[in-house]
């Protein structure tokens, strides 16, 4: 019986380490320039290792217990079973590998633009949350330079139909002048 509870929490945290791995996945995929998704990420990857080492090594320990009893029926169903659990999990483990790879590789790039700006290198964390500022601070600018464009662009259109408005404002004026003297 206790055997039976062993494997069924260790199924329940396998299927949360699979869906670990898919949600980290899914935002590495559409995280994009987006600080929030990048610290989501961070927090994903911490949380994906550290359920990946606690159950890599609880797996192992189950393994082990399996190994030391005797052949029967239910203990071969029980070894089939966990053959199963541990290779969705090294599935899982896979992809974790994968996605780390993906994200380190986006980071080094970003601490790599960062160093072609001039900043120095140091503690990779650091340049990252750097590089997360960074980024904020040119779409901060890209908008203010957008919000001149308008107002240089507002500033032509009142220009242009300053000669108009200036037209209107002397017939305004001609009629008033000529309403009183008649």
């Amino acid at each position: 019986m206790q055997r039976k509870s062993t494997f069924a929490k260790l199924q329940a945290d396998t299927r949360h380490f699979q869906k670990l791995v898919t949600d980290l996945e899914k935002l590495l995929k559409e995280a994009g320039d987006s600080p929030e998704a990048a610290w989501r990420a961070q927090i994903l990857i911490k949380s994906a290792q550290e359920t990946d080492k606690s159950l890599w090594e609880l797996l192992y320990s189950y393994e082990t217990t399996l190994r030391g009893q005797n052949n029967d029926t239910d203990l071969r169903t029980a070894r089939t079973a966990c053959m199963k659990l541990h290779r969705d999990f090294k599935r899982s483990h896979r992809a974790l590998i994968m996605c780390l790879s993906v994200y380190e590789k986006t980071q080094r790039a970003e601490v790599n633009r960062l160093g072609a700006v001039g900043w120095t290198a140091g503690d990779e964390t650091d340049l990252f949350d750097r590089a997360m500022r960074q980024r904020e601070l040119d779409k901060v600018q890209n908008s203010m330079h957008n919000v001149n464009g308008l107002y240089q662009d507002l500033a032509k259109m009142v220009d242009q139909q300053q000669e108009k408005i200036d037209h209107i404002d002397d017939g305004v004026f001609d009629a008033k002048n000529k309403t009183e003297a008649g």
